[in-house]
């Protein structure tokens, strides 16, 4: 199965090992943006992911 990344914030920042490495997946990974096109509201996908106060906690930070 594929992973999911979420890209919440405008910099895309890639995670380092101890060694200084780029990690490398084996698997596919689907970038998906936190907010919809408008900017308004977080992406349906995470809405089915979180619950009521999640998503509202997430959306304070993003917005």
């Amino acid at each position: 199965t594929p992973s999911l990344v979420f890209q919440c914030q405008t910099e895309k920042q890639i995670q380092h090992d101890q060694h200084g490495s780029a990690h490398r997946r084996s698997m596919p990974t689907f970038t998906i943006h936190c907010l919809n096109e408008f900017k308004t509201d977080l992406h349906p996908v995470l809405k089915t992911l979180l619950n009521k106060a999640e998503q509202k906690r997430l959306l304070q930070q993003l917005l």
